[in-house]
């Protein structure tokens, strides 16, 4: 099953926008992780690397800080600096 990931520049340029099986990322209270159907959830991004996992391979995005949101089912949003 796949998510559909937009990763935003914080100037508002997408530099990523790719469906995904899942996505690692460093929160302000931990690393977690968003699979298929996940809730609504809004968090703070801390620096760290982002991990986006594919079917057969995984690709990663060293962040400063961001932030992650999810309005609708299996959309992610991410903005990073």
């Amino acid at each position: 099953m796949n998510i559909k990931l937009y990763i935003y520049w914080y100037n508002k340029n997408i530099i990523y926008d790719k469906n995904v099986t899942h996505v690692e990322v460093p929160g302000s209270q931990g690393r977690f992780q968003i699979f298929y159907n996940h809730n609504k959830i809004i968090s703070i991004l801390i620096k760290g690397i982002i991990k986006i996992f594919k079917k057969n391979n995984q690709i990663t995005f060293n962040i400063k800080s961001g932030l992650i949101y999810i309005k609708t089912k299996n959309k992610i949003n991410i903005i990073v600096s």
